[in-house]
């Protein structure tokens, strides 16, 4: 009996043990021939094919990583590893000594591990063919276990690129910041570091003076995101150094901005700034995060050796206004593309470009150029004027309604020229005969006249000879309608329809009509069908017009005397009754406006109104009635907006932000308008429709108003107190 019962409880957990092995082989899959992804699951084994594992969402609750994790068949042969933990609030990640030495070929290693507390010092021995390093999302993980690892020389002694991202992200005091002193960089000089980065931390220092260790292989360097108290330069150049990475860095004496103004003079190019003469690329991308200004400014900067600058990133920093000459001759000589998309720019002095001879490629994409085309055309005309050697130019998405004819008039090599998502209607440029693209996508391009089509001729003519010319104008709203037909004419037989990777439709034509010949030969015959209709009507219409207008206009004539006479004779009864003070309205206006703007009421409003008023109607009598002036004390407010109404012929609204916001206000242009008042407004700013109620909008949109302004301290009303006495006149029932 106890046999049989041995014998079930072995079945029992042979069979548990397959299920489990089966379950666990179910959380893995194979992305490819030689990758694998695992989810909270580590395999004992895997195929010698795999090169590649990914192993996510690891619960360290259920699972350990020691160094029997990768000890099973194929894993020697591994060549990139990622692992991903999920967080562990409750409990700590430690990795223990020689978690990974049986990963003797692996070459990548990937770690995200948010609950990784420590490492101990030998957990990275025997990674000898290690090149690449990630530890990201080690929110916990101190600097010292980092650095305890990198003094280890049997530690990944072949690794190339380190790159560590919020690593002790929850240390925020200064003294548990990560440092990246000497100390450190004497670690990372055992082994060829080409690429290090160490992104989104808190850092206590960078001492550049102790990165010369690595200067000797290192490429590579990425700040991002990161912040520093102090980063202490150095004079001596970094040799191997050529991409520097600074975007949306946060040392601890950042500028918000940049404001600077009438500054001329020679700078002198501080010393220890010749660190980075090697480097090649630099991005120093969403540095300043308010809006910088700088105005009428001239900078020499004075080199003592030449910069290798290629290429340089300045985007999305705020810098709406750059009126500025830029001469520095040596530490710009060799930049060849200069990245300045996003900038929310609205003036650019073409100065800034005057050391720039060799930039082939400026992406300004992303601005407000549009500012400087319509208040500087000349300036903007100019602003590429220096920059002879420049190939392509991007200025899409900037808000431009027209483009200067000579606006590239001194880039001769220019070849791509990108205009999408702006508001052209045209193009008409001058001889830029190297182009070979240019981009006009999703403009507002309803046809090409004349001199746009003489210009697309010119480059297709070329094209025949030269370079091939490429136009890209899908997106464009073009009106397919009789007035337009030589331009539809003209386009079918040019390659533009032709190109097969553009559709040019009519947007006015239902599902966006394809352009092609045979639609425009239906087109000219719907067009001259019309012709002749309209052409039949006109002779035929032209005596029974001619007829009817005389008649017309003969009554018309006589009617319009009849009215102006009878609008003379009640002007004349309102002023002769409102002189005896027997007008059936105690008050001509009651005037409305906010508390908040009562001052500019009473001292630029009410009084020139009142007078007017008093010598269009030759009386001493106050017309205007006003809420301050004329409501009883001990009544309700709305009691006293409707009293004042009542007595009130007709209201005048006072509109400003603080009108629109105001129950009381808003109360009396709904009863005014319940009263069946006629209702004048005058604004003293602008405001904006989404502000106003949906009858004061109404108002706005569907009759004339008044406008109050201030202009070098004169106050200009439009149209002036005679013009608005007249129309209140005119108001005033009989």
């Amino acid at each position: 009996m106890s046999c049989v019962y041995i014998l079930k409880c072995f079945i029992l957990l042979i069979s548990f043990h397959v299920h489990n092995v089966f379950s666990m082989e179910q959380n893995c899959k194979n992305l490819s021939a030689t990758i694998m992804e695992c989810s909270n699951h580590i395999p004992k084994d895997i195929a010698d094919t795999v090169e590649h594992v990914k192993l996510v969402d690891i619960n360290t609750k259920d699972i350990s990583l020691s160094y029997s994790s990768f000890t099973g068949k194929g894993w020697y042969l591994l060549k990139q590893l990622e692992i991903s933990t999920l967080d562990a609030p409750l409990g700590w990640i430690i990795l223990y000594n020689n978690t990974f030495s049986s990963l003797l070929s692996l070459q990548i290693l990937h770690l995200s591990m948010p609950g990784l507390k420590s490492t101990e010092k030998t957990a990275f021995v025997g990674l000898i063919n290690l090149t690449e390093l990630v530890i990201k999302g080690c929110k916990r993980l101190s600097s010292f276990y980092l650095l305890q690892m990198l003094k280890d020389e049997n530690s990944m002694p072949n690794l190339n690129i380190l790159k560590i991202d919020s690593l002790n992200k929850m240390a925020k005091d200064p003294w548990k910041l990560t440092n990246l002193d000497k100390e450190f960089f004497k670690a990372l000089a055992v082994r060829n570091i080409t690429d290090f980065s160490a992104r989104n931390m808190y850092i206590g220092i960078v001492d550049v003076e102790a990165l010369i260790l690595v200067c000797d292989t290192l490429k590579t360097l990425d700040f991002s995101h990161s912040s520093f108290y102090l980063f202490a330069a150095t004079p001596t150049p970094c040799n191997s150094l050529r991409h520097l990475v600074l975007n949306s860095i946060q040392p601890q004496n950042k500028w918000d901005n940049l404001n600077v103004e009438n500054i001329h003079g020679r700078v002198k190019l501080y010393d220890k700034f010749y660190f980075f003469k090697n480097i090649v690329n630099l991005n120093y991308d969403n540095f300043f995060t308010n809006v910088s200004i700088v105005k009428n400014t001239f900078l020499h900067v004075q080199c003592l050796d030449e910069f290798n600058f290629k290429e340089i990133s300045v985007q999305n920093n705020l810098f709406r206004n750059l009126d500025v000459v830029l001469k520095a001759d040596l530490l710009f000589k060799k930049l060849e593309k200069l990245e300045l998309q996003g900038n929310t720019l609205e003036y650019l002095n073409g100065g800034i470009f005057t050391s720039m001879s060799s930039l082939k490629t400026l992406n300004m994409s992303n601005n407000r150029i549009d500012v400087m085309q319509k208040i500087n055309s000349s300036d903007f005309e100019n602003i590429l004027y220096h920059l002879k050697s420049l190939k392509i130019i991007d200025l899409s998405n900037n808000g431009l309604t027209f483009l200067p004819s000579k606006t590239f008039k001194n880039n001769p090599q220019l070849t791509l020229l990108y205009l999408s998502n702006n508001r052209l209607g045209q193009i008409t440029l001058s001889s830029t005969f190297s182009l070979s693209l240019v981009d006009l996508q999703s403009n507002a391009i309803t046809h090409l006249d004349q001199k746009s089509r003489q210009w697309f001729d010119e480059k297709f003519q070329y094209n025949k000879t030269y370079t091939k010319f490429v136009a890209n104008l899908y997106g464009n709203p073009f009106q397919c309608i009789c007035k337009y037909e030589t331009f539809l004419q003209w386009i079918v037989h040019t390659p533009l329809v032709g190109n097969p990777s553009q559709t040019i439709t009519c947007s006015d034509h239902e599902h966006d009509k394809k352009i092609t010949v045979q639609f425009t030969k239906n087109l000219n015959k719907e067009c001259q069908r019309a012709t002749r209709l309209r052409n039949m009507a006109i002779v035929s219409s032209i005596t029974i017009i001619t007829v009817i207008v005389t008649t017309v206009s003969t009554v018309a004539v006589c009617k319009h005397r009849r009215k102006k006479l009878r609008q003379k004779r009640t002007r004349e009864e309102i002023v002769a009754q409102i002189q005896d003070n027997n007008y059936h309205f105690q008050y001509p206006v009651f005037l409305s406006y906010s508390n908040e703007d009562v001052d500019l009421v009473m001292e630029h409003v009410y009084p020139d109104l009142v007078g007017h008023l008093r010598r269009m109607f030759d009386t001493p009598r106050d017309l205007v009635c006003t809420g301050d002036r004329n409501f009883r004390p001990g009544r309700t407010i709305f009691d006293e907006i409707d009293n004042c109404l009542n007595i009130s012929a007709i209201a005048i609204c006072v509109v400003s932000h603080q009108f629109c916001q105001s129950n009381f206000c808003k109360y009396e242009f709904e009863q005014a308008f319940a009263l069946k008042k006629p209702i004048m407004l005058i604004f003293i700013e602008e405001v904006d429709e989404q502000d106003m109620s949906l009858l004061i909008k109404q108002h706005f949109n569907n009759y004339t108003r008044i406008s109050l302004r201030f202009h070098n301290g004169d106050v200009i009303i439009t149209p002036n107190w005679e013009r608005v006495c007249e129309s209140i006149l005119d108001f005033l029932p009989k």
